[in-house]
């Protein structure tokens, strides 16, 4: 369309090798890629483990989860400002539990 050659994005934007791929431990015929390239989901367990520890409610930590990842993210997105970043670190903070 905008591409001079058909191949062009290819060679700007090179595409990712595929993922490897994840059995589901309820269900060994299912398999999932392994997306979890930042360690998210080890950071989360940890996460919960400390709120536990420290006798905190767990479901503050979830509350606070929802405020960073559906709140804080997309408006550093809409607004990129000082304020916004703020806010995402505050969040960040209070998610692991300072």
């Amino acid at each position: 369309m905008f591409w001079k050659f058909d191949d062009e994005e290819g060679q700007v934007v090179p595409r990712k090798e595929a993922l490897p791929v994840k059995k589901n431990p309820q269900n060994p015929d299912e398999e999932f890629p392994d997306s979890d390239e930042t360690g998210a989901e080890d950071r989360f367990v940890k996460r919960i483990a400390a709120f536990k520890e420290e006798e905190k409610p767990v479901y503050k930590h979830h509350v606070w989860w929802l405020i960073h990842n559906c709140v804080a993210h997309p408006l550093i997105g809409v607004l990129p400002c000082k304020k916004t970043f703020d806010f995402h670190d505050w969040t960040s903070k209070k998610i692991n539990g300072q």
